[in-house]
């Protein structure tokens, strides 16, 4: 069963989400501030952690990016929580190290479906990268892909959050041109990982 670990400084949030997703048929456990959920994370293993952006002391992104920074935790991923838009900061930041953005209010039907999608994403990608390593696919090439291919789904899903903050916000926004820019910056980027993706996968078939 995937455990998954939710944290919010907001009891009411952990528990209302924490039971919305043990119907889904995950285990759960709730920390209540960055500094909780790090020394969970240091004591048990987990497959999932939804994060919530606005705790005190030390909000979501410090504790994202601790996370990170520790080897043990770093290769565990990270959903961040908010009632927010999503920002070109936020993206600029941050982008490599989250797995999504979830923007709240959020209903039980669409956690449950987030999470399965994910979980689905996670299998279908280990069974490609078996397959890569079955072939005799040279291993450094095999983590490439692994990450090349996370992160493109990641990307893909953010780049679509700031198109729909884009689309809503007001033309004479400070923040539209930022918004372009970023989209800009965030769309190359992303071409120039699809394109690692094909290089390596001709690789695989020419083998």
């Amino acid at each position: 069963m995937y455990r998954i670990l939710v944290v919010d400084d907001d009891h009411a949030v952990t528990d209302i989400l924490g039971r919305i997703i043990r119907q889904g048929g995950y285990e759960t456990k709730e920390a209540h501030s960055g500094e909780e959920a790090l020394r969970i994370l240091g004591e048990e293993a987990f497959d999932l952690i939804l994060l919530d952006v606005f705790m005190e002391p030390m909000d979501g992104w410090e504790t994202l990016v601790k996370i990170k920074e520790n080897e043990r935790m770093k290769g565990i991923p990270v959903m961040m929580i908010t009632s927010k838009n999503v920002t070109p900061e936020d993206m600029r930041d941050y982008s490599d190290l989250i797995e999504d953005y979830i923007q709240k209010p959020i209903t039980r039907k669409a956690l449950h479906e987030l999470i399965r999608q994910f979980f689905e994403r996670v299998r279908e990608l280990n069974t490609e990268v078996e397959k890569a390593r079955e072939i005799g696919m040279n291993g450094a090439l095999v983590g490439e892909y692994r990450t090349l291919v996370r992160e493109i789904e990641v990307k893909e899903r953010l780049l679509l959050l700031l198109w729909n903050v884009h689309r809503l916000s007001s033309t004479e926004s400070k923040n539209r041109a930022e918004l372009l820019d970023a989209i800009g910056k965030m769309e190359s980027d992303l071409q120039a990982r699809k394109l690692r993706v094909e290089e390596i996968r001709g690789m695989r078939e020419n083998q």
